[in-house]
Protein backbone atom coordinates (compact mmCIF):
# COMPACT_ATOMS: atom_id res chain seq x y z
CA UNK A 1 0.00 0.00 0.00
CA UNK A 2 2.99 2.35 1.00
CA UNK A 3 4.60 1.42 -2.58
CA UNK A 4 1.35 2.41 -4.03
CA UNK A 5 0.70 5.72 -2.17
CA UNK A 6 4.35 6.48 -3.34
CA UNK A 7 4.68 6.05 -7.33
CA UNK A 8 1.12 7.91 -7.29
CA UNK A 9 2.36 10.86 -5.38
CA UNK A 10 5.87 10.52 -7.60
CA UNK A 11 3.53 10.53 -11.01
CA UNK A 12 1.55 13.60 -9.22
CA UNK A 13 5.02 15.57 -8.96
CA UNK A 14 5.79 14.90 -12.40
CA UNK A 15 2.16 15.27 -14.13
CA UNK A 16 2.48 19.07 -12.30
CA UNK A 17 6.21 20.08 -12.78
CA UNK A 18 5.24 18.75 -17.26
CA UNK A 19 2.47 21.31 -16.71
CA UNK A 20 4.59 24.07 -14.75
CA UNK A 21 7.15 23.69 -18.04
CA UNK A 22 4.50 23.66 -20.68
CA UNK A 23 3.11 26.78 -19.11
CA UNK A 24 6.45 28.77 -19.13
CA UNK A 25 7.39 27.63 -23.07
CA UNK A 26 4.11 28.27 -24.19
CA UNK A 27 4.05 31.80 -22.66
CA UNK A 28 7.52 32.44 -24.40
CA UNK A 29 6.08 31.33 -27.70
CA UNK A 30 3.18 33.90 -27.11
CA UNK A 31 5.97 36.56 -26.52
CA UNK A 32 7.71 35.93 -29.25
CA UNK A 33 5.19 36.13 -31.51
CA UNK A 34 3.45 39.13 -30.20
CA UNK A 35 7.54 40.79 -30.52
CA UNK A 36 7.29 43.87 -32.89
CA UNK A 37 8.80 44.22 -36.45
CA UNK A 38 12.13 45.58 -35.78
CA UNK A 39 14.42 47.48 -38.29
CA UNK A 40 18.05 48.77 -37.60
CA UNK A 41 19.51 50.77 -40.42
CA UNK A 42 22.19 53.70 -40.30
CA UNK A 43 22.63 52.72 -36.29
CA UNK A 44 18.58 53.83 -35.81
CA UNK A 45 16.23 51.14 -34.80
CA UNK A 46 12.75 51.23 -36.30
CA UNK A 47 9.65 49.68 -35.13
CA UNK A 48 6.72 48.23 -37.70
CA UNK A 49 3.65 50.38 -37.22
CA UNK A 50 1.40 47.67 -39.40
CA UNK A 51 0.48 50.70 -41.59
CA UNK A 52 0.70 50.06 -45.33
CA UNK A 53 2.06 53.31 -47.20
CA UNK A 54 -1.16 54.93 -49.43
CA UNK A 55 1.90 57.41 -51.01
CA UNK A 56 5.15 55.62 -52.10
CA UNK A 57 7.51 57.94 -53.31
CA UNK A 58 8.88 57.16 -57.40
CA UNK A 59 12.19 57.12 -56.13
CA UNK A 60 14.93 54.59 -55.95
CA UNK A 61 15.10 52.55 -52.45
CA UNK A 62 18.17 53.77 -50.19
CA UNK A 63 19.12 50.31 -49.29
CA UNK A 64 18.41 46.55 -48.91
CA UNK A 65 17.60 44.63 -45.29
CA UNK A 66 20.41 41.90 -46.29
CA UNK A 67 20.10 39.94 -42.60
CA UNK A 68 17.83 38.36 -40.41
CA UNK A 69 17.94 37.64 -36.72
CA UNK A 70 14.82 35.60 -34.78
CA UNK A 71 12.07 37.03 -34.04
CA UNK A 72 12.97 37.15 -30.41
CA UNK A 73 16.05 38.99 -30.36
CA UNK A 74 16.47 42.31 -31.45
CA UNK A 75 18.61 43.69 -34.50
CA UNK A 76 22.37 44.51 -33.86
CA UNK A 77 23.98 45.65 -36.90
CA UNK A 78 23.14 47.82 -39.96
CA UNK A 79 20.31 46.40 -42.98
CA UNK A 80 19.17 43.78 -40.43
CA UNK A 81 15.72 43.17 -39.11
CA UNK A 82 13.73 40.29 -37.34
CA UNK A 83 11.31 39.43 -39.36
CA UNK A 84 11.12 38.96 -43.45
CA UNK A 85 13.60 36.07 -44.35
CA UNK A 86 11.10 34.26 -46.39
CA UNK A 87 11.01 37.69 -48.71
CA UNK A 88 14.56 37.62 -49.59
CA UNK A 89 16.14 40.95 -48.93
CA UNK A 90 13.87 44.05 -47.93
CA UNK A 91 13.89 47.33 -50.03
CA UNK A 92 13.27 50.51 -47.26
CA UNK A 93 13.33 54.10 -48.01
CA UNK A 94 13.79 57.05 -45.60
CA UNK A 95 11.15 59.30 -45.57
CA UNK A 96 11.14 62.99 -44.98
CA UNK A 97 9.26 62.70 -41.87
CA UNK A 98 11.81 60.54 -40.51
CA UNK A 99 10.00 57.17 -40.93
CA UNK A 100 11.08 54.33 -42.73
CA UNK A 101 9.20 52.88 -45.71
CA UNK A 102 9.84 48.85 -45.93
CA UNK A 103 8.72 46.50 -49.25
CA UNK A 104 7.43 43.30 -47.74
CA UNK A 105 6.00 41.11 -50.59
CA UNK A 106 3.57 43.45 -52.29
CA UNK A 107 3.78 46.59 -49.91
CA UNK A 108 5.50 49.21 -48.64
CA UNK A 109 5.01 49.47 -44.41
CA UNK A 110 5.99 52.31 -42.24
CA UNK A 111 8.34 51.65 -39.34
CA UNK A 112 8.50 54.28 -36.94
CA UNK A 113 12.29 55.38 -35.19
CA UNK A 114 12.03 54.64 -31.58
Amino acid sequence: MKKAVGIIGAVAIVAVAGFVVYKLFASDRKNIEAYPQIVQVDGNTYYGTGEVATMVPRKMPDGEITTFVEASIMPDSDDSANFGKNYGNLEYMHMDDGSLLVHIGEDWYVFMAS
